[in-house]
């Protein structure tokens, strides 16, 4: 069932006005363009065709203090389909994972249905060590030491690569947002925190 389900919980947000800023993420040289368009942008729901029932997509999380914002895309950066709820960052690591893991699953259940998923990015606030998919530490989400990418990993059977937030922010404005203008970039976010 949806984890936002019961009295005094608000549902999934969906419609004009949700912005999801660029986002990508390298590991070893290859680029996951993970783009984030508003909904009235670029939107395909081609793996619900029985024709494509071999393409293949990646994902993205954001992992805020507040509220997740998921994605699934083509392997061209076409929003195929998007989910935003609440973090609940009160129900810990055990309750935020399990929201994290609904997400993607109602993702990959509903417009990614067929499709092979390639790869998840997580965006994640703190320090992260994204070789090991570890958070150090999310002060928002008041968590410490948590191995995020592996439990991930696990329930996905996909690669999962986990990135701070901001550092992904950058990196998807340097390669998606300017391509080749600039040499040199400062990038800064004001969110939760700043960084």
């Amino acid at each position: 069932g949806h984890p936002e389900a019961g009295p005094g919980k608000w549902c999934v947000i969906r419609g004009a006005g949700v912005f999801w800023r660029p986002v990508g993420i390298i590991n070893n040289g290859v680029i996951f363009r993970i783009r984030w368009f508003f909904l009235s942008g670029r939107y395909s729901n081609s793996c619900g065709r029985l024709d494509a029932m071999s393409e293949k997509v990646v994902a993205g999380i954001d992992l805020g203090g507040t509220k997740l914002l998921g994605g699934i895309f083509s392997e061209d950066g076409v929003l195929m389909g998007e989910r935003l709820i609440s973090t609940c960052a009160s129900q810990g690591v055990a309750g935020v994972s399990d929201r994290i893991k609904w997400v993607l699953d109602d993702l990959m259940d509903g417009p990614g249905r067929g499709c092979a998923l390639q790869g998840v990015a997580v965006a994640s606030p703190g320090p992260v060590d994204y070789r090991r998919g570890f958070i150090y530490e999310a002060p928002n989400l008041g968590w410490k030491g948590v191995p995020l990418g592996a439990e991930l990993q696990k329930a996905w059977g996909a690669p999962v690569w986990i990135e701070n937030d901001g550092n992904l922010a950058a990196l998807g404005e340097y390669v998606f947002g300017y391509p080749g203008k600039y040499g040199i970039m400062l990038y800064l976010t004001v969110s939760t925190g700043i960084g």
